[in-house]
């Protein structure tokens, strides 16, 4: 059964070199990207239907509605979401913002990758949670 990610991030190019990375390095997995200003409620939509849950959220740090850890403390809150792993992904994260995303129930933080070798950490992290 191929493994489903949600990805929440603001920027399409971002998202499509996420998607693409994931594929070259062999992680055959369904990428579902949202943009922030619709992610919560895709999330109370799925909770409400009592859908499916992801195997991983990947919340970009960053974004223009509302940054990662709000989102992320959003779905800490909804039941539905209790156990899935959540990855932090920054192009710019500090140790503040780190410890932060950690304490408020971030499974995983990782920077941006800034060259092909670096996805293979990208990935690694993502797998460690689908062998789970």
């Amino acid at each position: 059964m191929q493994p489903k990610i949600i990805y929440v991030e603001d920027s399409p190019e971002d998202a499509e070199l996420f998607s693409r990375n994931l594929e070259r390095l062999g992680l055959n997995a369904e990428v579902i990207v949202l943009d922030d200003s619709q992610a919560l409620a895709y999330f109370d939509k799925l909770a409400a239907e009592n859908s499916f849950v992801p195997d991983v959220l990947v919340l970009d740090l960053k974004m223009p509605e509302q940054n990662g850890i709000t989102l992320l403390k959003a779905i800490k809150e909804i039941p539905h979401f209790d156990a899935t792993p959540v990855v932090i992904f920054s192009g710019s994260m500090g140790p503040v913002e780190k410890a932060e995303a950690l304490r408020n129930g971030a499974s995983l933080c990782i920077e941006k990758p800034h060259t092909p070798e670096d996805w293979e950490d990208v990935v690694t992290g993502i797998t460690s949670f689908l062998a789970a």
